[in-house]
């Protein structure tokens, strides 16, 4: 069974946003679609770690189904990575945005999730299904 799940609607808390005002400029929706780019490069590359690094520490992600709503980094390691559980490796990741706002400070990033994947064996999976030398 998978266990990752890739939210429908994220909010993004964005550092690299800074310009001000009420709406967002044509360099602002551009930023924030770069910052997408990273998002899926870094899911299809099985990094964790570069999944982590596109959000801020004060992110809040809204997973899909009326989850709750996790917030910051640990927030993120709860639902994407938890500790005991298999690791994912997508194969295929299409987001498809709906919708781009925010007021050059914070930045909401909303679409439509399609992904493949399988479960990556562990050590002790692997060395289950190696017949043994002789």
């Amino acid at each position: 069974m998978r266990k990752l799940v890739l939210p429908i609607s994220v909010l993004l808390v964005c550092p690299m946003i800074m310009a001000g005002g009420n709406s967002l400029s044509a360099d602002d929706i551009a930023k924030i679609k770069r910052v997408h780019a990273l998002y899926q490069e870094a899911w299809l590359r099985g990094d964790a770690g570069g999944v982590r690094a596109v959000f801020s520490d004060d992110c809040v992600l809204l997973p899909p189904h009326g989850d709750i709503p996790r917030i910051g980094q640990k927030g993120l390691n709860e639902y994407w990575f938890p500790p005991n559980a298999p690791s994912t490796q997508i194969t295929k990741l299409v987001v498809t945005p709906q919708s781009i706002g925010g007021d050059g400070q914070i930045a909401m990033h909303g679409g439509r999730t399609k992904w493949r994947g399988r479960q990556r064996k562990t050590e002790r999976q692997q060395a289950l299904r190696t017949p043994a030398s002789s």
